[in-house]
């Protein structure tokens, strides 16, 4: 597979990243990136990052091209560039996430979702009474994805909120047989 990450991949111009997806080769994941800078979703570090995490689990080989744009202190953090090359050798000062952002992680089980709605709430920066909807929506999207995706790698997670705008983005991706699939089994 090839994947191809721009300069700038938010869900309102995200035709950017997937029509430069190549899923022809499945052994393999060969990823390059815009090397001024690069601005992106989180559901794009998510759908990567679970892109390499189904090829590290069949065995496959990853390349990556160096990530030299500004931003990678902020892909590095956000847990694309661990993902893509263990030995990356880049060096940064991690500050506290808690309430900024949470690093693509895997959640294949009850507990694993749990903490992840737990590491969520600091980045709502609101009310108990808003945050209960949003954590019930938050848990049911990403159980959906562990029990209807028949994905091998379960769910990647991952989040960042915009303290300008007062916005968080999510980011949930699985490997698994698709949504129209799903719903052709169950219905």
């Amino acid at each position: 597979m090839k994947l191809h990450i721009p300069n700038s991949a938010f869900l309102g111009n995200i035709e950017s990243f997937t029509n430069n997806f190549d899923a022809s080769d499945d052994s393999q994941l060969q990823v390059t990136s815009n090397q001024n800078w690069i601005s992106v979703h989180p559901l794009v570090i998510s759908m990567t990052v679970a892109l390499a995490e189904e090829i590290r689990l069949r065995g496959g080989q990853i390349t990556s091209e160096n990530f030299n744009a500004k931003s990678r202190p902020y892909l590095l953090r956000m847990g694309l560039i661990d993902a893509l090359a263990q030995n990356h050798g880049i060096q940064i000062d991690e500050h506290e996430s808690s309430g900024r952002f949470i690093q693509a992680r895997k959640i294949t089980t009850a507990e694993q979702l749990n903490q992840f709605i737990a590491d969520m709430v600091p980045l709502l920066h609101t009310t108990p009474e808003q945050v209960y909807p949003i954590k019930y929506v938050m848990s049911e999207l990403v159980r959906n994805a562990l029990e209807h995706s028949q994905s091998e790698i379960g769910a990647i997670v991952s989040a960042q909120y915009f303290k300008k705008t007062n916005r968080i983005s999510i980011g949930v991706a699985d490997r698994g047989i698709g949504i129209k699939n799903g719903i052709n089994k169950s219905y």
